[in-house]
Order: C-alpha cells, then structure tokens, then sequence
C-alpha cells in the first residue's frame, strides 16, 4: 500500500510539475507577444482532467511566437506541448496583431467615455 501511495504521490507530482511549467511557458510567450490556439472540436491528445480542472492547464492546439523569439521558444514549446503545432509569427502578422490590438482599445476607450 505504501508503494502505491508513493507511486500515485510521484505521478501527481510530476503532473503538477509540468503544468506549472506549461502556465508559465504560456506567459513568457504572452509577454513576448505570442499566443496559444485551441479549439474545443479539436481532438486533443488528452491530458488528465484534473490539470483543467485544478491546475488551469489545457490542451493546445497551436503555440504562435515571434519570428524574433523563435529560437528562444521551441525546444520548450515541443517539450511540454506535445499535442501543439508550433507556428512562428512573420512580421507582417505582428502588425497586423498590434493594428487589431490598437483598434479594440480605441473601441473600448470610445465604449467607456460614451457612458460616462
């Protein structure tokens, strides 16, 4: 029994573990301007429910990086997300992100001094 304990103790560990390292993969990226894709009718490789459940950590679908943090990015990106495709972002998508990212601000600017 104690052997079990110990085996179920080890696992549980290790799954933490990788989802600690997988949350904070995914806010590096967001803080180098990348992002992550999942889509719920995609059959993902599955990962123990409890991880979505208790660890916030999800299946992904695609790992988008920066053309620029590339190389930074994906040794760490095909190791703790496997079931990933992993999809370097040209300069010309980046702007096309920060021209979207500038336009809903400004809506939301708009939005929030109509209301006032």
């Amino acid at each position: 029994m104690f052997l079990l304990v110990t085996l179920f103790a080890l696992w549980l560990g290790w799954q933490v573990n990788l989802a600690r390292q997988r949350i904070a993969f995914r806010e590096a990226l967001f803080a180098k301007g990348g992002y992550v894709e999942w889509d719920s009718s995609y059959e993902f490789p599955p990962i123990p429910s409890f991880r979505e459940w208790f660890l916030d950590d999800y299946p992904v679908q695609k790992i988008r990086v920066p053309y620029m943090w590339e190389a930074e990015f994906r040794a760490d990106a095909k190791r703790l997300f496997p079931e990933a495709t992993y999809l370097p972002l040209s300069q010309q998508e980046l702007d096309e992100n920060e021209a979207a990212e500038r336009e809903r601000l400004e809506r939301e600017k708009n939005r929030t001094e109509g209301s006032q």
